[in-house]
């Protein structure tokens, strides 16, 4: 039996009773994930350093203020966002607000606290808050510490209104941030006019939404925003009107279906807005820097003055050319004049220094030339530059855009900051020189070169050298950049663990690169959100671990998915917020780069994008299914009413914010929530069709199966396509990427629907009816695939997971490796039993890389009578599945059968194990199915097999360094086939039989 054979003789009966099929999803049968702690009891965020929850309570209120200082701007915004959140509400609650900057009361206070706040030691946003039944009490240290406490507070109103509550708890508080420099960085553009012409997403907000924004940073105590603008610029800019983000473009007319000319023009240009968005920052101890390029996509001048372009793989202008230094000063001096509070400036992403005219030359080469041994511009190479030009021509662009800068902030009387990005030069020094003297002898030139010590905001690695080599006051990181890297899709993909990195967009990575800095000793932190829709959870991860980078009490802070629930909890509330994050746990994030059949897309598209899906595909269907089922359910929890997929619960230009409104905040709200099921219902219909694709194109192949079912395969996956298409088009501006692969997607599937038509003979009715087998005409439009069963991984359950009185059973406990491997995506556990000399399947389970712990499962399989009366065979079949770019990176040892039994549960409630097969692991029939032929063959040796596969039983569940979760017990650890790029799946038979214990002997007794 072949493999595809061995799985179309799966199905859904048992021996005695029918099983049901579900979605991969949180089920609520007797089955647990363990180790997966609930959070405090107080849901604030970021979570406060020192908190004590006293006896009491005090009724909530409308706000009646207290305080001893002048009304300054930041009490005011104190006094008016805690109105805003309280609410409406009867009675008065006493609130005392101030600071030791500017006046307090110090009987509200114990001395220790009066104490502490005085320290030199205790950061200036520092704050005490003393909930008693007399009142609430919030004093800072600064007047931004006062500011600060007055959050919490408000987070507490949040959380008492949406757990239906009228008290806050009695509490004393202590609280500071880890980091002095918090910082969000958003974007108006990013690489407009290259890879993308349209905006997307917070790009294309509204001055309400961006309002909406710096309301939710000061809630959760960022003080800094590093705005994006790549690219086309987001502003007017007299004299150079070519450079912004304004184009000709396309948008999708619902009404006609078709796409339609239009002119796309920035809303930060169409009205300018951005400057109010500063001042209303500003006003809430938000600075906001521009973060721009330095000479790298700094508007689209270089696409439109062709001699001023360095040819540089990252959009450089070439040095010297005519005119560039005034371009450069005009859009400098509308950075500054629209209000930003500084800059953070970033090196070309590139190993490129210009050599095309004398200038570049004599300024960047040739003082490294008796270094470096060459002598004219013929001997250099631009891309590939020694690290001293490197460093001259980083050093060089710094000192022309700060004189730059310098010129115009003194005529405008302002003081703009300056960060610096240089991580691909410093990146060079660490790997390029040896010692500590070295390096510091090369940072020393920077400085020497720059005019002056600048901070720094590294890449995440090297986090201690950088602070010993620099001090900690000039060293801060660009904290793991996932909330960018989904700016890549517009698919939901959290969590995405393709690869290490910002492509991940993994929260358990980005949380360890915000604790190391931190650790380190270094100032501050960068959190990407240049997506905001579908990608919160990096806003939210920034907000709590630069606040308190030891996270949250009572929830893993070392996993990627106890906090992504946590921060979805507080963002919808609890109960919506929980089925949220099951939908961002088991999304797909399948998109249009990985539906194709067959395609080979460079190194670097294929790792920033997605390449063409392989066995993965089978997985990623059943989870796309229940992320969309996860969505749907949550947008219909919260706003009571199923989503419309193609129109928006509001538009920008209809959105009205000027401080926190609840009915306001939820309209936000609901619209993340539809574009999330917008999200994953496109997510589900590629991944859908991406499946059906594989399938139909195995059976044309190898000549199997009808005509029927491969025409139903393939027009049904023309039809997702579209659909995800039009989907796209309906949902988003940006159709230039994206937009264009989705169209190609559903060409390539409507010329092959064709193809099989035209090739076949037959119409569409006639290919629908046609049971007979593919014409040997077809089987030229099968790409050659491996053998792999294509069966979409869905969920094979027990309607009743217990056992019955008198039933006999299988008993086991499933559990992924642990700690669990980031490259896992999840392991399928199938038991099949041996009916009529076809192999059946009973029971299938998935873990997922979220389902930590053992899982315990009960498997009916009927009366003991019957059972005794004839022998059992059953399978135990193992599958592993990752996202992987390269599969050679996981390690693919995740799989446990943790005391797997079977057992007779008696009528008096005793349970007598029947067969143990941890002690009979040894003596099954191991097998492996490979990807590549299909075929089943022994493991070469016992209970392993030279492609990797085992199937071990172990006392203590650890084997071959993979450890079974806790509790430790015995257990089978099975992985699957994964040697030199030999995938495929690992099977136990078991020939059992139980006659001779229809006697009552041979049992040991359990109690349940």
């Amino acid at each position: 039996m072949n493999r595809r054979q061995f799985m179309l003789g799966s199905s859904m009966v048992g021996l005695a009773s029918s099983t049901s099929t579900h979605l991969l999803s949180e089920t609520t049968m007797f089955s647990s994930s363990l180790g997966r702690a609930q959070s405090s009891t107080l849901n604030l965020l970021p979570f406060p350093q020192q908190v004590n929850v006293t006896e009491g309570s005090v009724a909530m209120g409308k706000p009646q203020f207290r305080f001893q200082q002048e009304k300054t701007p930041a009490l005011q915004i104190a006094m008016k966002s805690l109105l805003e959140y309280a609410g409406d509400r009867s009675g008065q609650l006493m609130v005392s607000l101030g600071s030791l900057e500017d006046g307090y009361e110090r009987m509200w206070l114990s001395a220790s606290d009066n104490e502490w706040l005085a320290t030199k030691a205790t950061s200036s946003e520092a704050s005490v808050i003393s909930i008693t039944q007399q009142g609430v009490t919030a004093v800072g240290k600064g007047r931004m510490g006062m500011l600060y406490g007055a959050q919490t507070i408000n987070q507490l109103f949040i959380d008492a209104r949406g757990e239906g509550k009228s008290e806050l708890p009695c509490l004393q508080m202590r609280d500071w941030p880890d980091l002095k420099w918090r910082c969000l960085s958003p974007q108006l553009t990013w690489y407009a006019g290259f890879t993308r012409y349209e905006g997307f997403d917070i790009g294309n907000w509204s001055v309400a939404e961006w309002k909406w924004l710096a309301d939710w940073t000061l809630l959760h105590k960022c003080n800094a925003w590093a705005v994006c603008m790549y690219g086309a610029w987001p502003f007017t800019l007299p004299g150079y009107e070519e450079t912004t983000a304004q184009y000709d473009t396309f948008y999708y007319d619902p009404k006609s279906g078709q796409k339609t000319p239009r002119r796309y023009v920035h809303p930060n240009i169409r009205q300018e807005f951005f400057p109010d968005v500063i001042k209303y920052a500003n006003a809430r101890g938000i600075k906001v820097h521009a973060y721009i390029g330095k000479n790298s996509y700094n508007g689209t001048y270089i696409q439109q003055h062709r001699e001023s372009n360095a040819q540089s793989p990252v959009a450089e202008a070439l040095p010297f050319a005519p005119g560039l230094e005034d371009y450069w000063r005009a859009f400098i001096k509308r950075i500054i004049e629209i209000g930003f509070n500084g800059f953070v400036f970033e090196d070309p992403e590139a190993y490129h220094v210009p050599n095309q005219n004398e200038e570049c030359y004599r300024t960047f080469w040739q003082p490294w030339a008796g270094e470096y041994g060459f002598s004219s511009v013929g001997e250099t190479n631009r891309l590939k530059p020694p690290l001293g030009v490197h460093l001259e021509y980083s050093t060089w662009l710094f000192r022309e855009f700060d004189k730059l800068i310098q010129s115009e902030a003194q005529l405008l009387r302002v003081q703009p900051d300056i960060y610096l990005i240089a991580h691909i030069l410093q990146d060079r020094i660490m790997r390029e020189t040896k010692s500590v003297e070295d390096r510091t002898r090369w940072f020393g030139l920077i400085d020497k070169k720059h005019g002056r010590p600048l901070p720094y905001i590294i890449a995440e690695d090297h986090e201690k050298e950088y602070v010993q080599l620099l001090g900690g006051d000039r060293v801060a990181t660009l904290g793991g950049r996932g909330g960018a890297a989904s700016g890549f899709h517009r698919i939901a993909s959290l969590n995405l663990d393709r690869s290490h990195g910002d492509i991940g967009m993994d929260l358990g990575e980005e949380r360890d690169k915000q604790q190391r800095l931190c650790e380190a000793g270094g100032f501050g932190a960068m959190g990407y959100i240049f997506q905001w829709t579908s990608t919160e959870a990096f806003g939210y991860l920034a907000a709590q671990y630069q606040w308190r980078h030891l996270g949250v009490p009572g929830i893993s802070n070392k996993d990627a998915f106890c906090f992504l629930e946590y921060a979805y909890r507080r963002y919808y509330g609890d109960a919506v917020g929980k089925v949220v994050a099951e939908a961002y746990s088991t999304n797909s994030c399948v998109n249009e780069w990985m539906v194709a059949l067959g395609e080979k897309p460079d190194y670097l598209v294929g790792l920033i994008m997605g390449n063409s899906l392989k066995r993965e595909a089978q997985l990623l269907a059943a989870m796309a299914d229940a992320a969309d089922a996860h969505a749907h359910a949550a947008y219909q929890l919260f706003s009571g009413s199923e989503p419309d997929l193609k129109n928006p619960v509001y538009t920008s230009d209809q959105f009205a914010w000027d401080g926190y409104n609840t009915a306001r905040d939820q309209l936000f709200k609901a619209e993340r929530l539809r574009l999330l099921a917008v999200s994953t219902r496109r997510s589900r219909l590629l991944a859908d069709a991406a499946f059906r694709w594989r399938r139909s194109n195995a059976m044309l192949a190898a000549g199997e199966g009808d005509l029927a079912s491969v025409w139903a395969d393939l027009s049904r996956a023309l039809e997702e396509a579209r659909e995800s298409q039009v989907l796209y088009y309906c949902n988003y501006d940006d159709d230039y990427s994206i937009g264009n692969k989705g169209a190609e997607v559903t060409q390539k599937l409507e010329t092959l629907c064709n193809q099989v038509l035209e090739k076949s003979g037959l119409s569409r009715v006639q290919a629908e009816r046609a049971k007979t087998q593919p014409p040997e005409a077809l089987r030229g439009l099968a790409i050659s695939p491996d053998s792999v069963r294509w069966e979409k991984m869905t969920d094979t359950l027990p309607p009743e997971q217990r056992l019955g009185a008198g039933d006999v059973g299988m008993v086991v406990n499933l559990g992924l490796s642990d700690p669990i491997e980031y490259f896992c995506l999840g392991t399928v556990f199938t038991i099949q039993v041996n009916l009529h000399a076809q192999w059946r399947t009973i029971f299938r389970r998935t873990l997922l890389k979220k389902d930590s712990g053992w899982q315990h499962w009960e498997i009916p399989l009927g009366a003991v009578e019957k059972i005794f009366e004839i022998p059992l065979q059953l399978r135990f079949v193992t599958d592993n599945y990752s996202r992987a770019f390269d599969p050679a990176w996981p390690s693919w040892k995740w799989g446990f059968w943790g005391q797997p039994q079977l057992v007779h549960n008696r009528k008096n409630g005793e349970r007598k194990v029947l067969y143990d097969f941890c002690e009979h692991a040894a003596h099954s029939r191991c097998l492996i199915v490979l990807d590549k032929d299909g075929a089943e063959r022994r493991f070469d040796r016992q209970s392993v097999d030279s492609t990797g596969a085992a199937f071990k039983a172990t006392a203590e569940g650890s084997y071959d360094g993979a450890d079974a979760p806790s509790p430790k017990q015995p257990a089978i650890a099975a992985f699957a086939p994964y040697k030199n790029g030999l995938l495929g799946i690992t099977i136990a038979e078991f020939d059992i039989n139980l006659r001779p214990l229809s006697k009552n002997s041979g049992e040991s007794t359990t109690r349940p």
